[in-house]
């Protein structure tokens, strides 16, 4: 049911931060390091329609639920972020700061 699969913070390639134009909302994005890809991938599948929280520090940040299955690496979260939240949240990961890991959650 892909409960037990976590993906750390070590897995991510890159962050990012920025605002939809369509939408106006701001948003954070990242991309996964190629060797995490696949297990990406089979996380969202395993969870479409689920949450998967990114945890800082014990605690969850945001939990989105999934949309679609992720095969490319590349995700863009929204939901309410501030803009000063999206760069802050996108620094912090860009200078490996962020010890943050993904699981499932009911």
């Amino acid at each position: 049911n892909g409960q037990g699969l976590i993906i750390s913070g070590a897995d991510i390639e890159s962050f990012g931060s920025g605002r939809d134009s369509a939408s106006q909302e701001d948003y954070i994005s990242f991309s996964f390091k190629k060797s995490a890809v696949q297990l990406w991938a089979e996380i969202t599948k395993l969870n479409i329609g689920k949450a998967v929280a990114m945890v800082l520090d014990g605690k969850v940040i945001f939990a989105p639920v999934v949309q679609d299955e992720i095969t490319n690496g590349n995700c863009t979260l929204t939901g309410g972020f501030t803009s000063d939240q999206v760069k802050f949240i996108a620094a912090m990961g860009a200078n490996g700061e962020l010890p943050v890991s993904f699981k499932v959650v009911n």
